[in-house]
């Protein structure tokens, strides 16, 4: 199964004009809506890693196309591990901008 970074992308942004309008009626801001909706895209990839690795148990070790499987589990958890660095990056850079602004206001 092949990543479609776009595919994210989108559902990020749809899923980010709900979320902030969600958080700022409860108050929490769009810097937590955001981290919200990063957050469950994340949990989408987790949910995805753990389904191929379920496909490799079950195909079992003998399986023809087990290196293929694990070819793609293992670039399924590198691009997660990207994106949580990214998400990371992201909200400290947010936040630290944030606090940089109201310190000069």
């Amino acid at each position: 199964m092949a990543v479609d970074i776009t595919s994210f992308v989108a559902n990020a942004t749809t899923m980010r004009e709900a979320e902030a309008q969600l958080a700022s009626a409860r108050g929490g801001g769009w810097l937590i809506a955001l981290a919200q909706v990063l957050g469950k895209i994340a949990d989408k990839m987790g949910e995805e890693i753990v389904a191929k690795a379920k496909e490799i148990d079950t195909a079992g070790p003998e399986a023809d196309n087990i290196n293929e499987l694990n070819a793609e589990l293992t670039a399924m958890s590198q691009v997660f591990k990207m994106f949580m660095e990214t998400v990371s990056t992201v909200i400290k850079t947010i936040g630290e901008g944030n606090a940089s602004v109201a310190r000069k206001q």
